[in-house]
């Protein structure tokens, strides 16, 4: 067996994302520890047993996958290496990454490429087993191959896309959110179940990135708008955000009102996503009676520790 590697596609172009080993491991071998830790490792490289590749690629290799980024525990890694378009497909290779303390193997695997903005130019199934028997700790590399019918040829990206893997809502093993003990206490089984289900639909955040997706937006008794989001993290472990400048955008795409909001004490669990509400006074708005039946909330940039 080949391996996918060509000297002229050595520069990494894509980004690092990582899922839990329990939702699309196939099979374990032996039991799983505790998927909510926020220590990470480093995985070692592994070369597929049946790959006949020269010391010059193994060099290589070893190169791209010391650059990585570490990852959480307990998660199966898809860091994203570069695209290489040929006349009949699309090859996307990457580096598949298991912190599972035991060895896993991969079962059927539905997968995405999203560019930066979230568009799927690529979705294909493949079949995880070939990938091999992921011992613990380790960093495989691999290539999977798109049939040029499964690709927007035309909206291939050069730089930072990645890699997604759609699981079934019934094959989840693990949650998603990070709940607040005050956001528990006030939301019932079915709104949580929803807020869940909401953030698992989502494409996954790249690796040590933030991301905010709007939930709702309303106004209150006229006096204020209440702006609810999923703040998502890509980050391996927990962070701290002291505070977070945010913008609202209306229905027309025009800044409808813009602040920084500070806490004492906010944090978000290692690859989870936290509900939060953002409420603004009527007065801060740049347009009183603005359409909000579509909104977009964001934040330029925040800060975290």
């Amino acid at each position: 067996m080949l391996s996918f590697f060509r000297k002229q596609d050595s520069k990494k172009t894509g980004k690092d994302t990582s899922f839990a080993s329990a939702d699309i491991a196939e099979h374990t071998h032996g039991e799983q520890e505790d998927t909510h830790t926020s220590e990470t490792v480093q995985p070692t490289l592994s070369i597929h047993p049946k790959w006949r590749i020269s010391t010059e690629q193994t060099y290589v290799y070893r190169f791209l996958n010391q650059d990585l980024p570490e990852i959480a525990k307990n998660q199966i890694g898809f860091s994203a290496v570069n695209l290489q378009l040929e006349e009949t497909h699309l090859l996307a290779v990457a580096f598949v990454r298991s912190s599972a303390a035991k060895a896993v193997t991969l079962g059927e695997l539905d997968v995405f490429l999203l560019s930066s903005d979230d568009q799927v130019f690529a979705r294909q199934k493949f079949d995880g087993a070939e990938i091999g028997e992921l011992q613990p700790n380790t960093s495989r590399p691999w290539g999977f191959r798109f049939d040029m019918k499964n690709i927007k040829k035309e909206e291939i990206p050069e730089q930072n896309w990645r890699i997604a893997i759609h699981v079934p809502q019934e094959n989840r093993k693990t949650k998603s959110l990070d709940l607040t003990e005050s956001w528990e206490k006030q939301l019932t089984t079915e709104q949580i179940s929803q807020l869940e289900q909401a953030a698992q639909s989502l494409p996954p955040v790249a690796m040590n990135e933030l991301n905010m997706t709007g939930i709702s937006a309303q106004y209150v008794n006229d006096e204020k708008l209440a702006v609810t989001a999923l703040i998502r993290s890509g980050y391996p472990k927990k962070i701290t955000i002291p505070e977070l400048p945010v913008q609202v955008f209306d229905a027309s795409s025009n800044l409808l009102v813009e602040a920084t909001f500070t806490f004492k004490e906010f944090t978000i669990a290692a690859n989870s996503a936290k509900p939060w509400t953002f409420v603004f006074d009527r007065s801060q708005l740049a347009q009183q009676d603005a359409d909000i039946t579509r909104f977009l909330i964001t934040f330029p940039n925040a800060t975290q520790r």
